[in-house]
């Protein structure tokens, strides 16, 4: 086997056991459960180059209510916190010497208009809606990834704790971050 190969072999094991390892922290049914209020969630995993990071926080926490907007000042607020999840270099940073950039941010919360309308899951409360972002880094240094500061507490003062799960070829971690500490350390 050529060299090439082997390399390419690593990297896929890698990206294998780092799915498999958040699909293993993932909740077993997410229909009809209950969230709480000033706590968010936070998937991290580091593929390859590739850091992702995948927040899922009660719309209250982000805006200060979880139905459609109703008036122009409550839309005005979902598209100021809109624009704020937009800017993931400023909500999180990873280790400067990883030499991360931020790609595209994609925002999922049909009751108030971002991404697809999806039908509500069964058990599922229209008055306790959630938010769902996916970001993207491309890491030209993904080696040198430590940490990851996570500005989410001051872009949104209602978040009190944020639970997180990171998988990574270095292993997995669970970690519960605050704003008093809020930089995730990754697994070495």
């Amino acid at each position: 086997m050529t060299p090439t190969f082997h390399a390419l072999r690593r990297s896929l094991a890698g990206t294998v056991l780092a799915t498999l390892a958040l699909a293993a922290f993932a909740p077993v049914a997410t229909a009809g459960k209950a969230h709480q209020h000033g706590v968010a969630r936070l998937d991290v995993s580091l593929e390859g180059q590739s850091l992702s990071l995948e927040l899922e926080s009660p719309l209250d926490d982000l805006i200060g209510f979880e139905r459609a907007p109703r008036t122009d000042a409550e839309r005005q607020r979902v598209q100021a916190a809109a624009d704020r999840l937009r800017q993931a270099g400023a909500l999180f940073q990873p280790d400067a010497d990883a030499q991360c950039v931020a790609g595209p941010v994609v925002l999922h919360a049909p009751v108030v208009g971002l991404g697809e309308k999806a039908a509500a899951a069964p058990g599922q409360r229209a008055d306790h809606a959630d938010l769902h972002a996916r970001f993207v880094f491309e890491c030209a240094r993904p080696q040198a990834l430590q940490q990851v500061k996570v500005g989410l507490f001051q872009a949104f003062t209602s978040l009190k704790r944020i639970e997180t799960q990171v998988a990574s070829p270095r292993g997995q971690a669970r970690r519960v971050l605050t704003p008093a500490s809020a930089s995730l350390q990754l697994p070495r």
